[in-house]
């Protein structure tokens, strides 16, 4: 029983008989068609107590409400029309009703109502409205939610309401369910009793699993440590969610333990939540812009594409100075190209470069700015765990999502100290898959993750007189083949660098941002779901180009091939370029900016792309004069005690090699290009005065 607000008290039928009545006449099931689903909304103390009294059968309780209250609704609406209205045919009716029952045509409806059902005219009801129920929405005001990590001791065998994300599932069971018995028929598993009931005859099963409950992860600005918690879940609940959803959980908080029979006294005992309810809530993390915000980036990238790009890059990670080419490439990453049929659309980036160049910091802040984003540290990672891991829970074994299956992009800190299990990341990257196959799972699942990663050199630092390969170790070439790889340099200008430090310190003026955290998330938001198709003048612009692939001299067994998979890298980048001008059609534009970036990234590592050919070998010969001016600016700072050289010896070097400096002159005229004191932009610089170095 329950006491209402004014101390009359109701049985748990009379508040059944109540709630069926309120769903009759508050919905119009005239409009409800076999198969549609008819969601319900609990909102008062009545409600909260058939929540506490049915437990985990309410859903099965509401199934059954909702089935009487359609019978109900049809019974009124046949009722009302077998019922004359016509006076006279009306009152010969009246005068048949019993003298202590009121003589009215309401009466007359309702004993119709109770013959229809009576004669069984309404069980059609029951079995063209069958799994009726749709969503079950419990008003926060009679249930309030709570953190996880506030549900304690106290709280035992009580009634509970959290938001969680769905961490991990257990592989789905059977339980008993109910019996039908000697005595009473059908009874439930919790209230059968052998005595009151008889032998059991038959045994009903039902479905559950155990889902692995993580606390919401708004927590974690109070909390360091997110708490976990097994739930039991039944029926229409099993199988019906996936790892990462975030989810409104209603249940009973349950412990499952005992007594010592020896000692007499109480073991510690696992707690979990017995599920009656889970609701999947909308994730409102995701910063949607206005339609005028969107409107005024439109604007300055239709008047000026290069000047929109470099605006945003310099106002991403705007604590970070220069370095605009690593930016670009993590925006684009984050963007992601259109669909592109079976080829991935995913554009994984790879910063490398010595440590103190702000790899880590420029992707950590990637992560803060890209819906569905996260930052892990990778040598504290494997590639397994990063798809699926098993937890043990008692006797149970929960199997846990990895950060790849519950992202769409993955921050990945020191790539290069992973460990060789990162080998493993080269299916899932490229095919958008996670497997996990160990007893009692056997799992593949399709994912959509981007992976932008950063690493130092081999042995710490690059080294200009090895080879591209030798520099990237130890990541395996064929991982690397799956991603857009750039170096990131430290400026030179140490005062320019440290002075940015200090006034972003101060909060001054001239680090502040073009444009805001919150607007670079957004328009990251809004870009990434735009959908540009190639235009027939973009096509020509990429078969055009194709050409400066084929100019790519590499050995035979080159672990590393600048060849097709760079082809349609650039038609990725083309379509996110597009994206990111807000673009219906993939242009010639967006191709050109996409063909400059792209050189540029190649440049990063050292390659010629002046010209048809891309003249550097993957494995160091010198294909034309450029390369051959880097081999021998690499062989003096070698031979150097402090990696830099003078203009004569430069000079002198240049002349041993013939075919491309055939006098003094003209190996004057070619060093002029990179003079730092004659051109400002020039990658090297002089560390004292007569003697250069190239930018490291």
């Amino acid at each position: 029983m329950i006491t209402g607000p004014k101390q009359t008290t109701k049985t748990v039928s009379k508040i059944e008989d109540d709630f069926i009545t309120s769903l009759a006449e508050s919905i119009d099931f005239s409009k409800i068609k076999s198969g549609q689903k008819v969601s319900v909304e609990l909102n008062s103390e009545e409600h909260l107590f058939l929540l506490k009294h049915h437990q985990k059968r309410i859903i099965s309780k509401l199934e059954y409400y909702i089935q009487n209250a359609i019978a109900k609704f049809w019974s009124v609406r046949m009722s009302e029309s077998i019922v004359p209205t016509d006076q006279i045919k009306l009152e010969s009716m009246l005068e048949k009703i019993a003298d202590n029952a009121e003589k009215s045509r309401d009466t007359l409806v309702k004993q119709q109502i109770s013959k229809l059902f009576l004669k069984g005219d309404l069980e059609w009801v029951f079995s063209v409205y069958k799994d009726v129920l749709g969503g079950v929405n419990i008003n926060p005001a009679i249930l309030k939610p709570i953190s996880l990590s506030d549900i304690g001791a106290s709280r035992i065998d009580r009634l509970v309401s959290f938001d969680c994300t769905i961490n991990g599932m257990e592989a789905q069971q059977a339980i008993e369910d109910a019996y039908d018995t000697q005595k009473s028929g059908r009874v439930f598993v919790e209230r059968y009793s052998k005595e009151r009931d008889g032998s059991r005859q038959e045994t009903y099963y039902e479905d559950f699993q155990y889902y692995w409950l993580e606390e919401d992860s708004a927590e974690y600005s109070r909390k360091k440590i997110l708490r976990k918690i097994p739930g039991k879940a039944f029926g229409r609940f099993v199988g019906a969610f996936e790892t990462g959803d975030k989810v409104r959980v209603t249940g009973f908080y349950r412990t499952a333990g005992g007594t010592d029979s020896k000692t007499n006294s109480s073991l510690a005992m696992d707690v979990e939540i017995e599920i009656i309810n889970m609701q999947r809530l909308e994730d409102d993390s995701e910063i949607i812009l206005p339609k005028q915000e969107l409107d005024q980036f439109k604007k300055l990238a239709d008047d000026n594409p290069e000047e929109f790009i470099t605006k945003v890059t310099s106002s991403f990670a705007p604590h970070i100075v220069e370095n605009q080419l690593p930016k670009l490439a993590l925006l684009l990453s984050a963007i992601g190209s259109s669909k592109l049929q079976k080829y991935r659309t995913h554009i994984h980036v790879y910063l490398v470069g010595n440590p103190g160049t702000a790899k880590s910091e420029m992707i950590k802040s990637l992560a803060k700015i890209r819906y569905l984003a996260i930052y892990a540290d990778a040598p504290n990672a494997s590639a397994r765990g990063l798809m699926y891991s098993q937890e043990d829970w008692g006797k149970r074994k929960i199997l846990k999502a990895g950060l790849v299956v519950k992202h769409e992009l993955l921050a990945l800190d020191e790539l290069d100290k992973m460990g060789t299990t990162r080998q493993e990341l080269n299916t899932t990257m490229e095919q958008q898959i996670a497997t996990y196959n160990k007893n009692p799972f056997n799992i593949q699942t399709p994912i959509n993750c981007t992976i932008v990663a950063c690493g130092n050199p081999q042995n710490g630092r690059w080294n200009d007189a090895q080879t591209l390969m030798d520099n990237l170790k130890p990541i395996e070439s064929e991982l690397l083949s799956r991603f857009l790889i750039v170096r990131v340099f430290k400026t030179h200008h140490t005062a320019k660098r440290l002075q940015h430090i200090i006034d972003t310190i101060q909060q001054r003026d001239t680090v502040k941002p073009i444009f805001s955290e919150r607007k670079l998330a957004g328009l990251i938001s809004h870009c990434r779901k735009l959908e540009p198709k190639l235009s027939a003048e973009a096509e020509k612009e990429i078969i055009s180009f194709a050409e400066f692939f084929e100019g790519v001299e590499q050995d035979s067994d080159s672990d590393l091939p600048f060849e097709t998979r760079q082809e349609i890298e650039l038609i990725r980048i083309s379509t996110a370029i597009a994206k990111f001008l807000q673009r219906e059609r993939v242009d010639s534009v967006c191709v050109r900016l996409a063909i400059k970036f792209m050189k540029e990234c190649l440049m990063s590592l050292g390659m010629n792309t002046e010209g048809k050919l891309v003249g550097m070998n993957l494995y160091d010969k010198a294909a034309n004069k450029d390369d051959a001016f880097v081999s021998i600016v690499r062989k003096l700072e070698k031979d150097s005690a402090d990696c830099s050289f003078t203009e004569s010896e430069l000079i002198e070097e240049m002349l041993t090699h013939e075919d491309h400096w055939k006098t003094k002159e003209a190996a004057h005229s070619y060093w002029k290009r990179f003079n730092p004191n004659l051109n400002r932009t020039s990658q090297y610089f002089e560390p004292r005065p007569g003697r250069y170095q190239k930018v490291k």
